[in-house]
């Protein structure tokens, strides 16, 4: 169970981090673009963004939780 937990929240914490990287279009929207593109790509970094926080989020509940486990 514990390592369950423990391999979840790291899983998640490595899926937050490609989710805000370079490499999924992280960054700033390039001068190049018109202004409708460079609109749809801050939405799609917005979007990643959150879900990126929620992994974060779940991770640290997870690790919590891991953390009750361990202390029973």
């Amino acid at each position: 169970m514990l390592s369950m937990l423990l391999w979840g929240g790291m899983i998640l914490l490595a899926l937050a981090v490609l989710l805000s990287s370079q490499i999924m279009g992280g960054g700033y929207a390039r001068w190049s673009m018109d202004e409708e593109a460079a609109e749809t790509y801050r939405n799609r970094k917005k979007v990643r963004m959150r879900w990126a926080l929620r992994c974060i989020l779940v991770a640290i509940i997870l690790f919590a939780a891991a953390l009750v486990v361990y202390n029973l």
